[in-house]
């Protein structure tokens, strides 16, 4: 076995042997890289909670045992540039929550921005997570991001929330969620999934595409050139935002009519039912091929379109204006156009829109839902057709 201890004396014939010279060679011995390498080899991945090393115990200024699990619960700081699981692991990182703290006062003067009031410092900061709990006014429970702290008498901290509860104050439980923190910026090369809530204070630059299945809070900007898939409600400022999922469209079959004076049911769409929890946009657009008249003729053409169900009608009227006395003139054909709304709140069951055409005064054939150039001047117009844009929440 190799030499694993270096005494600090050497000795020459003759020398005098003092008590001193003893107590230094043991006192002052400085051990060798031989008190380790000459023990047996520890196989890998057996470091068990329970083995010990000697450590230096700075305030008591004397060596003690510490354990595996000693070492790994110190909380102190670990700087790494790199973290490599075991050959088939994952790296998993499991922060500890608080304790429960109950019977603190709160309160909210538009039922998102929060205000919490503790009695004692409550060691809190910005940006980290509280779940409220037994909160007497309704909407507060839940898991929020802290947004603002006093650390002085009297001592706050703020939240705000994505729902607005009820206005006014009273009192709640908090509990203090351990929380991963990266103050500085993150690259993630391959997916990430996170099966809870994302909140995001700074920039997210994504490249790729994101599917998010959890609530997001997000206050910075967000750049995204992938696909974006949410399945959960998307909110601005705690209101709900609508967003465009389908546009339907149905081609508006011609007719041609010969009859003044008499309102006509050209034609009808196919029935439809419209959810109460969404917003639909309708847009009717009608063109129609007009006849040649005479400058004594005043021509006034009306589309109605009619909601059955509710009997909604809307109306658009087209006028052309009478030529100079004994001058034949050409009527241009044109075209109808409406748009309407039928808001959040409002269901439509076996609904359809009806199409129907007036024309006041006027000779000739006129063709309503006329697809094609027009045969006095040539121009092409728009094709006729019922569109519905149809908005979600989720």
């Amino acid at each position: 076995m190799a030499q694993q201890f270096q005494s600090p004396e050497t000795y020459a014939v003759g020398q005098q042997l003092t008590a001193a010279r003893l107590n230094n060679m043991v006192n002052n011995a400085v051990p060798l890289p031989g008190l380790i390498t000459d023990r047996a080899n520890l196989s890998s991945n057996t470091v068990a909670t329970g083995d010990s090393l000697l450590l230096n115990d700075v305030s008591a200024s004397a060596l003690v045992e510490a354990t595996a699990s000693d070492l790994l619960n110190s909380n102190i700081a670990i700087t790494t540039s790199s973290i490599t699981a075991g050959t088939g692991s994952d790296i998993l990182i499991s922060p500890q929550d608080g304790t429960i703290v109950t019977g603190s006062s709160f309160t909210s003067a538009d039922g998102l921005t929060t205000v919490v009031t503790t009695s004692v410092a409550h060691g809190l900061s910005v940006g980290q997570v509280v779940t409220i709990s037994a909160a007497t006014q309704t909407g507060y429970n839940g898991t929020h991001r802290i947004t603002a702290v006093t650390i002085i008498s009297p001592f706050t901290f703020t939240f705000v929330m994505t729902t607005a509860g009820t206005v006014g104050s009273g009192t709640l439980s908090y509990l203090k969620q351990g929380v991963i923190k990266n103050p500085e910026h993150q690259v993630v090369n391959g997916n990430l999934y996170v099966d809870g809530n994302v909140v995001i204070a700074g920039t997210t630059v994504n490249t790729g595409a994101v599917t998010q299945t959890g609530a997001v809070t997000q206050t910075g900007a967000v750049t995204q050139t992938g696909t974006v898939n949410v399945t959960g409600a998307i909110q601005y400022n705690g209101t709900p935002v609508f967003g465009l999922y389908e546009v339907y469209e149905e081609t508006v079959t011609s007719y041609t009519s010969t009859t003044a004076s008499t309102w006509i049911n050209n034609w009808s769409s196919a029935s439809f039912t419209k959810p109460s929890d969404e917003i639909w946009k309708f847009e009717m657009v009608v063109s129609v091929q007009t006849p040649s008249v005479s400058s004594t003729t005043t021509e006034d053409h009306y589309l109605k379109t009619t909601n059955t169900a509710n009997s909604v009608t809307y109306y658009h009227r087209q006028g052309k204006q009478t030529g100079f006395v004994a001058q034949t003139i050409t009527t241009p054909s044109f075209t109808h156009e409406l748009h309407w709304i039928v808001n959040a709140g409002t269901a439509l069951t076996s609904e359809t829109v009806k199409f129907w055409s007036y024309t006041k005064t006027g000779t000739g054939t006129y063709t309503w839902g006329y697809t094609g150039a027009d045969s006095q001047t040539g121009t092409s117009l728009p094709a006729s057709k019922l569109r519905i844009y149809k908005y979600k929440t989720a």
